[in-house]
């Protein structure tokens, strides 16, 4: 291994003869040296021609300090351009030159000097040749090192010190700043792929590539070559198609490649990726790693993207004009907007967590029944369309509970259009697809408000009502309101409500909207998404039966077995009277009336899996139970 390494070294200096030099009039030939590249430090630098002593190693002339006793040149140069190379740890960069003296005793000295620093001038590492007195021949110096991660400039000094006489004559030539023109290439696996591709020209996997070799490649296809780091990819810039399947990748860095149109990283242990820089891209498959989140903003030439089994929880594409075909089965993605992409052909999104889909792109007509999968999507009851009549009839791939509709808004999502409720039983609601309200109710708290929806109840003799909600972990609100163009709630509460001195017969308005609770939470987003808005809502006269007396019986309603696949069986103390099961958007799915026995066996083999609501009546209370079918 060692002996591997000593070779790369030697072969990476040979070959730095043929890069550009990076110091400007590094051979003296041009006057004056501070309007030319250089910054006069200290002295009175002049190019000096060949004497009798010596003869330039470059052109005509080399730095002379003048009369000085101390000289200095320098000059910065700027590297920030190769910034995400040189953070790799593994760019090169090769410094060089000539120091000769004149003969004399004591002779005259020189050094040179390679400092590289940081954005803000910090030295992060130095070279220096120390002085050297060479009365004889030119001395000829070379430092090959790796640019510290953080390098922005490289600063040159040449420095003359006088040991002799009034003249210094400690004298520099062909000074050179090179970048390696050899690429770092760790990965074993990696450059062994561009062996046997013929793309390392030298044919030995010694952990560099010539720069040359890649830097004009635009095809490279290494799948299931057992790469595991992808370094050296950053100097194919070039690149149009990259194919990298079925590796074992857990990073990659594609910044520096913004000429791709294809890329391939499927079946990998990616967990994130940054594509923003390659702004070309047409097709892009990631399918089979871990990425949980991907910005596409900045791909608006996307035609295809591929991101199946992943872990994906939420994915905007309203930046993709141009997008044809969307495949992400098996994420967790629980709403997707796909209204402005009108030239969607294939929209593959089952085995998702979906809640909301609103493909209303005015170009429906162009996907066919086989390019439309939204299945096992459980909660997912409605979908925004064009046409519901051509989705309907094309569409088929869906689940049952999931309907077409040219808007999901709820039918209460407005005070205008509340629903009547019944006093003293249970309403199934929720807050899927509902829209903001003009009203902002006074006990507004802290929380991700989910949008809200309306009800109304006609008040009771007594004038008196209990409004109880509940919404499981997130928090849930009730205000009360006399008509719909009141700008501030009568009364505003979490959880329970009690309201007193309410005009019999009267027509009420109530408020429901629940708030994501954010605590120890960084992304309100992804909080307010995974909450499904769903709640049960009771308002009932307070002087009828007591909560206790409900709760009581209520307890004693057996609903077995839960979770179940094909049926479940309802065991009371008194008859059963009417049950029905609503999914979880209220939508009623199948009841049972007037059955007047204590227990009853249904039939659920015609229902998808998911979650429901099976609403029980008996002779003396209504009762509201969570069931869950595999």
């Amino acid at each position: 291994m060692k002996l591997n390494l000593q070779i790369a070294l030697i072969y990476l200096c040979s070959l730095t003869l043929n890069a550009q030099n990076l110091v400007v009039n590094g051979s003296a030939e041009i006057e004056p040296f501070t309007s030319n590249g250089w910054t006069q430090v200290s002295g009175n630098w002049l190019a000096s021609n060949a004497s009798s002593q010596i003869t330039p190693v470059e052109g005509t002339k080399f730095f002379y300090a003048g009369n000085t006793a101390l000289g200095e040149l320098s000059q910065d140069i700027d590297v920030s351009a190769n910034n995400v190379l040189i953070d790799t740890g593994l760019y090169y960069y090769t410094f060089s030159g000539y120091i000769q003296s004149f003969f004399q005793t004591p002779a005259d000295s020189g050094k040179a000097i390679a400092e590289y620093r940081d954005e803000n001038g910090n030295i992060l590492a130095t070279f220096d040749t120390g002085f050297i007195t060479s009365t004889t021949e030119w001395y000829r110096f070379e430092d090959t090192r790796v640019a510290p991660i953080g390098t922005r400039t490289i600063r040159v000094r040449l420095i003359s010190l006088r040991n002799n006489g009034t003249s210094n004559d400690g004298v520099f030539d062909d000074i050179q700043l090179v970048e390696s023109v050899n690429v770092a290439v760790p990965d074993m696996n990696f450059e062994q792929a561009l062996v046997n591709q013929n793309i390392d020209s030298d044919g030995i996997v010694n952990g560099f590539v010539l720069r040359s070799d890649v830097i004009n490649i635009t095809y490279l296809d290494v799948n299931s070559s057992n790469i595991s780091d992808l370094t050296g990819i950053e100097a194919f810039t070039s690149l149009e198609t990259l194919f990298v399947y079925n590796n074992n990748l857990t990073t990659v860095n594609l910044s520096q490649n913004t000429a791709l149109t294809g890329l391939l990283i499927a079946i990998n242990q990616l967990t994130s990726i940054d594509v923003s820089n390659n702004t070309n891209l047409i097709s892009l498959s990631l399918n089979n790693n871990s990425i949980s989140d991907i910005d596409l903003s900045a791909n608006t030439n996307l035609e295809q993207v591929y991101i199946e089994n992943n872990d994906l929880t939420s994915l905007d594409v309203s930046a993709l004009n141009l997008l044809e075909e969307l495949v992400i089965p098996n994420n967790m993605v629980t709403t997707l907007n796909l209204s402005q992409n009108p030239l969607l052909t294939t929209v593959t999104v089952n085995n998702n967590a979906l809640t909301s889909l609103d493909i209303r792109n005015g170009a429906n007509s162009i996907i066919s029944t086989l390019n439309f999968t939204v299945t096992a999507n459980p909660n997912l009851t409605c979908i925004e369309v064009d046409d519901v009549n051509y989705s309907n009839t094309t569409w088929t791939q869906k689940d049952v509970q999931t309907t077409y509709s040219i808007d999901c808004s709820p039918q209460n999502d407005d005070c205008s259009n509340a629903i009547s409720i019944t006093l003293a039983q249970d309403t199934v609601g929720t807050t899927q697809g509902a829209t903001a309200s003009t009203n902002t109710p006074s006990c507004l708290q802290n929380g991700i408000v989910i949008f809200d929806v309306w009800y109304e109840f006609i008040a009771p003799a007594s004038g008196s009502v209990t409004m109880t909600i509940n919404a499981g972990n997130s928090i849930s609100k009730v205000a009360l309101y006399e008509s719909c163009t009141d700008a501030n709630p009568l009364l505003c509460a979490e959880g329970e409500l009690l309201a007193e001195n309410l005009t019999p017969n009267a027509t009420y308005y109530v408020q429901v909207w629940l708030e994501a609770n954010t605590m120890n939470r960084t992304d309100d987003v992804i909080v307010l998404e995974n909450t499904n808005g769903e709640f049960i809502l009771n308002i009932a006269d307070t002087t009828t039966l007591s909560v206790d007396d409900i709760d009581a019986e209520a307890n004693q309603i057996r609903m077995f077995p839960n979770p179940t696949n094909n049926q479940i069986n309802i065991n009371a103390p008194t008859n059963l009277d009417h049950i029905a099961i609503y999914d979880m958007s209220g939508k009623l799915i199948l009841q049972n009336e007037n059955l007047r026995n204590t227990s009853q066996t249904l039939n659920l083999e015609k229902l998808s899996s998911g979650m429901y609501m099976v609403q029980i009546k008996t002779d003396n209370t209504t009762t509201l139970k969570k069931l869950i079918i595999n």
